[in-house]
């Protein structure tokens, strides 16, 4: 088995990205890239640390994908209009990368600087969209990991096939009103900072 192509880090992340969307984050291994790339196993030691290493890499690319494309949504927008927007490309991403975003479930026990700055600038961006609403710091807390578990918990039951049946109720309008009901409680909580 002959290298057919130049092997560097651009193309072996390439195929690992597209190995993993096919296959599944978990199914990804190191013998499956090397045939990919047509290259022997060992050929990849030059460029990562083994199946970790990749799989971090792979999650840095996840959250730069997304963190990308939440910018690219809330430019110009503030508010409650970026908190929908926010909520959209985050299940966007979700929905078409499925295997990708699988990926981020190593972030919290990886010790990899690289990885968990992005992982801190994703969530700074939150703390940006709600600046406005005037939070006190232990309730900016809580309310994004009242949003990010929302979302994760809604877009992962809906990869498990769930929401298909809902007495009439399309899953759409559900997921618009979980991100209604955490605007509704900015609002009920700004207004009661004002009365203070």
């Amino acid at each position: 088995m002959g290298q057919k192509r130049g092997l560097d880090d651009e193309a072996i992340l390439s195929a690992a990205v597209t190995l993993t969307e096919s296959q599944g984050f978990e199914g990804l291994s190191l013998q499956s890239l090397a045939a990919a790339l047509e290259v022997k196993p060992p050929s990849l030691y030059n460029h990562i640390n083994g199946l970790e290493d990749l799989r971090i890499r792979l999650a840095q690319f996840a959250l730069e994908f997304m963190e990308k494309s939440i910018r690219d949504r809330v430019v110009g927008r503030s508010r409650e209009q970026a908190i929908r927007e926010i909520a959209t490309a985050y299940r966007d991403f979700a929905k078409k990368h499925p295997e990708l975003y699988k990926a981020f479930s190593i972030i919290p026990q990886s010790e990899n600087a690289e990885l968990k700055e992005t992982a801190h600038s994703l969530q700074n961006t939150l703390f940006r969209i709600l600046e406005p609403y005037k939070l006190k710091p232990n309730d900016e807390i809580h309310f994004i990991r009242f949003i990010r578990s929302s979302l994760h918990g809604f877009v992962s039951l809906e990869a498990m096939g769930f929401f298909r049946q809902g007495r009439g109720v399309h899953k759409e309008a559900s997921f618009n009103e979980i991100v209604n009901m955490f605007i509704i409680m900015l609002k009920n909580y700004q207004k009661k900072r004002v009365r203070l």
